[in-house]
């Protein structure tokens, strides 16, 4: 595996202060080569405690991909300003996950056939799980999170044939320093959670519980159900936006009798924590996983631009604008909401700090 280790800061980044808030901005084409597809160039995320935002990018060099390298990984430390660079052979990649400690990337790709993990300690690469023909194997749904020390994945078993079961939450569980790995059926069936309420949109709040958005006499809907698929009806009204969900809370945007509110549901006291009526709807919505902080943004689909807006917990949540009338862009929040990513489309990559 060839890994290349930038030690120089190789682009030119400012650092601006604005109120509470400031931000570095990189420039994806000083950070890439012409050996990538930069217009594919795309912020994955945060790692989970280092100062660490993820870049991925296809491989488009022939000589390359003639040895089997076909994506990048860029991990920009934006405290040092440092970039490890490393090629990889996946095709694509649908999903990640950094393990707790920050030791360990999984990788969900290959158009969801391969799971692979990536040491952080010396960047080596090793495939853990993938799909063939005469084996028995696991296919994934795309997601792929962690619980205290279990980490969990979706999707479902295939025979030698290929021929599959319903889609299920598992457990991974490790075997031999992680390069074997069985998958352990919860026995929570998404196929029939599906089934039954139909979604228009989901969340895996963990492996117990699931929050989704239905139809219902022509308005909607948020419930939340377990693996024996009981129902527990959380609000209802015309309309609602995008879930994001930490530790304890369900965020979401809803519009109802013609008001239009953000709210933060408590789902382990299930209870509404509050619900604060503003003027625009809430497009993308974003909470930290500890639940120090939110993003609500508001896009204009006319302009195709933004303004975004942070609330902290110290301050019960309420709304101040850090950003107006902004190309559009997309964002990522830190696990512990002290910093926010804004890639926007015209290859500039901001990282604010609240």
């Amino acid at each position: 595996m060839r890994v290349i280790i930038i030690l120089t800061i190789c682009f030119i980044y400012i650092s601006i202060t604005v109120s509470a808030f400031s931000y570095k901005e990189y420039d994806i084409y000083n950070i890439s080569d012409n050996t990538v597809e930069t217009k594919n160039f795309y912020i994955a995320g945060f790692a989970n405690s280092s100062p660490v935002i993820l870049g991925i990018a296809p491989i488009v060099d022939i000589n390359l991909k003639k040895k089997n390298k076909n994506y990048k990984l860029y991990f920009i430390n934006f405290e040092n300003d440092k970039i490890h660079v490393m090629d990889i052979p996946m095709y694509s990649i649908q999903q990640y996950m950094f393990d707790n400690e920050d030791k360990m990337l999984f990788l969900i790709g290959n158009k969801l056939t391969t799971l692979a993990v990536i040491n952080m300690s010396d960047y080596s690469y090793t495939e853990l799980s993938k799909v063939e023909y005469g084996r028995n194997s696991f296919r994934f749904f795309g997601l792929i999170w962690s619980e205290g020390p279990n980490i969990y994945t979706t999707g479902y078993y295939m025979d030698e044939k290929q021929n599959a079961t319903d889609d299920f939450i598992v457990r991974l569980e490790f075997q031999g320093q992680e390069k074997n790995i069985k998958f352990i059926n919860t026995g929570f069936n998404l196929t029939n959670f599906k089934d039954k309420f139909n979604p228009i949109n989901f969340v895996i709040l963990n492996h117990q519980k699931v929050a989704f958005i239905a139809n219902k006499g022509g308005g909607q809907y948020l419930g939340i159900t377990d693996k024996d698929l009981s129902l527990n009806k959380v609000d209802e009204g015309q309309t609602f936006s995008s879930l994001s969900f930490s530790h304890d809370y369900i965020l979401y945007g809803i519009k109802k009798n013609n008001k239009i509110y953000y709210s933060l549901y408590d789902y382990n006291l299930q209870k509404i924590y509050l619900q604060r009526e503003i003027n625009f709807p809430p497009s993308y919505n974003f909470i930290s996983r500890d639940s120090s902080s939110i993003i609500i943004s508001d896009l204009k689909p006319k302009s195709m631009r933004m303004d975004v807006y942070v609330g902290k917990k110290e301050n019960d949540y309420n709304l101040k604008k850090v950003i107006s009338d902004e190309i559009w862009g997309h964002i990522k929040i830190s696990r512990d909401g002290k910093y926010f990513v804004y890639a926007l489309k015209n290859g500039k990559v901001r990282v604010y700090k609240i």
